[in-house]
């Protein structure tokens, strides 16, 4: 699980999509290239310190699940949510792309999120197919 802040929702290609934004140097982006799923989940202000372990920390170093008391949950599709989420999106993987320096067309968006952070790479890209909405 990862705590993610870039994103968005939209309509392409004829269906509902999300996309979304991981650097390869996350621990989670091993797993989402590992699977042709991934959920986006949604919590209520009540979780936000849970959430921001998430994103500060490693999986690599930290059982997050034990960390923030969180309930795992498996949906009819096989992927993995929280039972605390407010709202997940169930989505199948559509395409994915890396971002590169040439790509950019306003230098100071790459010099502010990407020139100055020693150690950093550019996200890539994932555009998923939301298949199922799940609420409490």
């Amino acid at each position: 699980m990862m705590t993610a802040s870039w994103g968005g929702l939209g309509w392409l290609w004829n269906k509902p999509v999300a996309y979304v934004f991981i650097r390869p140097e996350r621990y989670t982006h091993k797993f989402t290239e590992g699977n042709d799923r991934m959920t986006l989940s949604f919590y209520d202000e009540k979780y936000r310190k849970a959430l921001q372990l998430c994103g500060t920390k490693s999986g690599r170093d930290l059982d997050k699940i034990a960390a923030t008391g969180l309930t795992p949950l498996k949906l009819e599709s096989g992927a993995m949510t929280f039972a605390e989420a407010r709202l997940t999106l169930d989505c199948k993987k559509l395409f994915k792309s890396p971002m590169k320096e040439e790509y950019f067309i306003d230098n100071n968006v790459y010099g502010r999120w990407y020139n100055d952070k020693p150690g950093g790479s550019l996200h890539d890209i994932y555009i998923v197919d939301i298949e199922a909405v799940y609420t409490i």
